[in-house]
């Protein structure tokens, strides 16, 4: 029998889910004017820019920010499913 190597998204379905922490409306805005092609990473890094982590973090607080708009219903996926 042969053993098929896991996808990373199979083995990150198998990862136990952590704690979600909550995420502001400044920065959900933030990451869907990214998404959107309204604003540029270093844009969005400069915004942050008096908060030496975040801005550090960028990548971060930006799939934070997609992920928290996309449960309140923000976005939908690209075949238009919820």
């Amino acid at each position: 029998m042969e053993n098929k190597a896991k996808t990373l998204l199979e083995m990150a379905r198998e990862t136990p889910a952590r704690r979600h922490l909550p995420v502001d409306e400044q920065r959900v805005e933030l990451a869907v004017a990214w998404m959107c092609g309204e604003i540029t990473l270093m844009q969005a890094r400069d915004a942050l820019g008096k908060d030496k982590k975040a801005s550090e973090a960028i990548y971060c607080i930006l799939a934070r920010g997609l992920r928290a708009a996309y449960i309140a219903g923000l976005l939908q996926k690209a075949d238009g499913s919820k």
